[in-house]
């Protein structure tokens, strides 16, 4: 594949974290599978590298992406890459969301209130506690005047409208 300076750059960097930031079908993925192939080809453990993506098709396509990376060096040395093909199942290939929910349920007792038996709202879920938290927040605050004058509704409204908060 022929690859842009941009794109050989975040593939050839080394000696530190690499974000590659990009739209929609621009490479992102084949970069970072072709980064991660090249890691490995130095010596490299896959489960010793975080990869963190976006969307579970991403870090699907990505795992898919290295196992054959890993198929086509077998050859050169078993060794090495058949350990690669080992540990590929378990290597830290993750969404954000993923990454984040282990730190969490992981790391639980270091974030004083948080309940270690705590659940990820679903869609459905999360807007029904977000409408119960609007209409509790405009009934306590609608017409409460700030220091300005103007009401904390009004305020609120600016906000949403510009995406600037305004001071209270």
């Amino acid at each position: 594949m022929r690859w842009t300076e941009n794109q050989k750059q975040a593939i050839e960097t080394r000696g530190g974290n690499v974000l590659v930031a990009a739209g929609a079908g621009a490479g992102k993925t084949g970069v970072l599978s072709r980064r991660i192939v090249a890691r490995l080809e130095e010596g490299c453990d896959i489960d010793e590298l975080l990869v963190l993506t976006f969307t579970r098709a991403a870090a699907n396509e990505m795992r898919n992406r290295i196992r054959k990376g890993i198929m086509e060096r077998l050859p050169e040395d078993r060794r090495h890459f058949s350990r690669q093909l080992r540990l590929l199942s378990g290597a830290p290939i993750l969404t954000i969301h993923s990454f984040c929910l282990q730190l969490l349920r992981r790391h639980f007792n270091l974030l004083p209130g948080l309940d270690p038996k705590f659940k990820i709202l679903d869609q459905n879920q999360a807007k029904v506690v977000r409408d119960d938290v609007l209409q509790s927040f405009l009934r306590r605050n609608t017409w409460k005047a700030t220091s300005n004058g103007e009401t904390i509704f009004c305020g609120y409204c600016v906000t949403l409208a510009t995406g600037k908060a305004t001071t209270v």
